[in-house]
């Protein structure tokens, strides 16, 4: 059942943006995640959290953000059917994604939104990350571990799988046009 607790962003804003968090016993960081959305600042932003069958306190988290986030559960079906989910309900014209134990920087969003603001053939923005383990960065950079790439980067996407979900934002139309993410996936 869908507990709808946000007013949706104007769906005829030109740049409206939905995070979509997925969280499968991630309570523990949920609010962390939650947080590093809320600041972002940006205008015409919902944010979906899509509990995918948690036994923790993930439900408690969500909802203690009263009527600042949406908040759907389900049955536990995987991540990808989460983030379908996420994309089903989303309003904004861009998806940015992130997973319930990640936390973006706090102009993230707007900086990505610029990429997109400045090329209106761009589908997809995505960023480095830094990888931490409690409060020490165990990794500082996706640089470390691929080459960062622009233009058409189908066939790296396929075979690098460079772009962690928590870093990528893209255009909902794409998402639409590409028939989703597979759920034969894990």
């Amino acid at each position: 059942p869908i507990k709808t607790v946000m007013t949706q962003p104007d769906p005829n804003a030109e740049f409206s943006i939905t995070t979509v968090i997925t969280s499968y016993n991630k309570g523990p960081w949920l609010a962390e995640s939650i947080d590093s959305a809320l600041i972002q600042e940006i205008n015409h932003h919902e944010i979906i959290v899509v509990d995918d069958g948690s036994h923790d306190n993930t439900r408690q988290v969500a909802e203690s953000y009263g009527n600042r986030i949406r908040y759907f559960q389900q049955e536990h079906a995987g991540q990808v059917a989460a983030k379908n989910k996420g994309i089903e309900l989303a309003s904004g014209n861009f998806i940015a994604f992130l997973d319930g134990d990640d936390r973006w920087r706090p102009t993230k969003l707007e900086k990505q939104i610029a990429k997109f603001k400045a090329d209106p053939e761009v589908g997809v923005v995505y960023t480095d990350r830094l990888k931490f383990k409690g409060d020490e960065i165990v990794l500082a950079s996706n640089k470390l571990w691929h080459t960062p790439r622009e233009g058409r980067v189908t066939e790296y996407l396929i075979y690098d799988l460079f772009v962690p979900f928590s870093a990528a934002m893209v255009r909902k139309t794409h998402l639409d046009q590409a028939g989703w993410m597979s759920e034969a996936c894990p």
